[in-house]
């Protein structure tokens, strides 16, 4: 019998080739949107946590009152009080900051005054070159970025009011946001930034991590224009980056219930077209069970098969992005792995059940007399 089920759910797909591919198409773009955006969300904040255990950092300090990481600036004489702080086992200082090419195109730019002590901690590796030399006019530059504006190690680039720089090597990082920056000495991005004898954000390692809360509590104490925190509380500090995700999770959302309602309003008319043969399939014996069998074998089928459609039609956008708008590399991963696979496919499960309640449930309710009488 439940073959015999199985068999009516796919020949009324094929009924309607027309239907069934647009309801397909349709689930694919949405879910498209979805899986790119979770994918993204999931990204940074995955790699800003992963980026902290590997630093081993337990405390992160910044601005009070700043909005973003590039927004903050502290000052080279409280960077030394600090870091001079008994018990405090290293630290790494980091300038950053937006810059334009000469195309216009944004970028980040880095000022990392020890690459080869840093890079590890980052998950930068050179790739190609050497490494930069401080005071020089030379600067390392990711591969991702080097390949979307072709250029090669010995070119020189020219940002906009500035004089030229020599990139001397290439890198890689498991990090999004390296991977759409140039890297250069700490006073050459601060000239560059016009942020003299400043550090935006200032990474610590203790000797005894049992100790943070107390370190915190002083430093926040000691200079009230800085906010000290944990490193596994430092998301929850990325103000307007923050909210965009959660934007991000709002229209995830959306695109789910948009989903759902394609889906349900094609089963709904479907109902109404098949009033007489569900009458037909009760008087000969069908239970409702079965009937709603159907419909649910039809909405499991036609949401997977949009799942999958939508997840490499979100791989093709997010390849398109990477070349396309250099600008959002930061907030881009470096592609969709298995994990993201499955969840598209629980998340097209589910749409496919919650679509398939309402007609089901309508359809097994469905009286003999009035299906046949109506059809």
């Amino acid at each position: 019998m439940f073959k015999i089920g199985l068999h009516y759910a796919f020949r009324n797909i094929l009924r309607t080739p027309l239907r069934s591919f647009f309801t397909v198409f349709s689930i694919a773009m949405v879910i498209s949107l979805y899986t790119l955006l979770i994918a993204i969300a999931n990204s940074f904040t995955g790699q800003i946590k992963t980026l902290m255990q590997q630093e081993s950092v337990d405390i992160i300090v910044q601005s009070k009152f700043s909005t973003t990481p590039i927004s903050s600036s502290i000052s080279e004489d409280i960077v030394k009080k600090i870091i001079t702080t008994d018990g405090i086992k290293s630290h790494v200082g980091i300038v950053l900051g937006k810059k334009r090419l000469e195309d216009r195109s944004a970028i980040f730019l880095f000022g990392i005054g020890n690459f080869s002590q840093v890079a590890p901690k980052l998950g930068l590796t050179l790739k190609e070159g050497r490494l930069h030399r401080s005071g020089q006019q030379e600067l390392l530059m990711s591969q991702r970025l080097m390949k979307s504006k072709k250029i090669s190690v010995g070119d020189t680039i020219t940002l906009p009011e500035e004089k030229p720089f020599k990139v001397v090597g290439s890198y890689h990082s498991w990090i999004s946001f390296f991977n759409s920056s140039i890297i250069t000495d700490l006073n050459s991005a601060r000239t560059l930034l016009h942020k003299p004898n400043k550090t935006n954000m200032l990474f610590l390692s203790l000797n005894d991590p049992r100790t943070t809360s107390e370190f915190i509590r002083e430093i926040n104490q000691q200079y009230p224009a800085l906010m000290a925190v944990k490193s596994s509380d430092f998301s929850s500090t990325l103000g307007a980056i923050k909210n965009i995700f959660y934007l991000s999770d709002i229209i995830a959302v959306i695109t789910l219930i948009i989903a759902s309602a394609i889906l349900m309003n094609t089963f709904l008319i479907a109902v109404n077209e098949r009033t007489k043969e569900i009458g037909i399939l009760n008087a000969i014996g069908w239970r409702r069970d079965m009937i709603v069998y159907i419909f649910v074998i039809e909405s499991l089928f036609l949401a997977l098969l949009g799942g999958v459609l939508g997840f490499f039609i979100s791989v093709g956008m997010l390849a398109y992005l990477k070349v396309t708008y250099v600008d959002i590399l930061v907030y881009l991963p470096e592609s969709l792995d298995m994990s993201i696979f499955v969840y598209t496919m629980l998340m097209s499960m589910l749409i496919a059940i919650i679509s398939a309640t309402l007609p089901a449930w309508y359809a097994s309710k469905i009286l003999i007399a009035k299906a046949l009488k109506d059809g």
